[in-house]
């Protein structure tokens, strides 16, 4: 009684098998292979080199060779060349980073250092000379992530859960050595929601 259920469901079984291998035969090529492919085939017009890097570097370093030359930890296509731009001792976890003043003429680097509060959290780094500042000198806990807003604006924030906060810097580049209190964002809602309580003639006055 149970030879023919069996047999429709070996059919059926089949029949899944042969459409899927028609999506995949479909589908054509790999698609990551094709943008590689693309990649290497407009490398001139996009990157400014004759010829990428055929495979990803297998090279490995020890730390002494890397502080050295920090150089050795990257791999670059014959035509590209590179600088260390700054060594910073007092940031050593460097993470995120975000161009200013813009992605097509920067002029400085301001980048997360993702240690605990004790440690510096955020700094900006001049390209033309390595000149390194300190934007938050403490109580961050793992700066991450850091990015530059439309409106010209850094938000950056912590890495920390539940219990990590965002701000946001109006002026990046005329902000230094800047303590996070622990109490700082509480603070903060506290001053929004009393705001919030005042008269609405009252809150008039203040706009003006």
């Amino acid at each position: 009684m149970f030879t023919l259920p069996r047999r429709l469901a070996f059919a059926s079984t089949a029949v899944v098998g042969a459409l899927a291998l028609g999506a995949i035969a479909l589908a054509g090529p790999d698609f990551g292979q094709s943008v590689e492919n693309q990649a290497k085939a407009h490398s001139m017009q996009n990157f400014g080199i004759v010829q990428p890097l055929e495979s990803s570097s297998q090279t490995s370093i020890d730390a002494a060779t890397a502080n050295a030359n920090p150089l050795k930890l990257a791999t670059f296509a014959k035509q590209l060349t590179a600088r260390v731009v700054a060594v910073v001792p007092s940031a050593p976890v460097i993470d995120m980073i975000a161009l200013w003043p813009n992605d097509t003429n920067p002029e400085w680097l301001i980048a997360c250092n993702e240690q605990g509060t004790a440690q510096v959290g955020l700094i900006r780094i001049r390209i033309a000379d390595g000149l390194t500042q300190t934007i938050v000198s403490s109580g961050l806990q793992s700066c991450d992530p850091v990015h530059r807003t439309p409106w010209g604006t850094i938000v950056f924030g912590e890495e920390a859960g539940s219990a990590g906060r965002l701000f946001e810097m109006i002026d990046p580049l005329n902000t230094t050595g800047v303590v996070v209190n622990a109490d700082l964002a509480l603070r903060a809602r506290q001053a929004l929601l009393r705001g919030r309580r005042r008269p609405p003639e009252r809150r008039r006055l203040l706009r003006r």
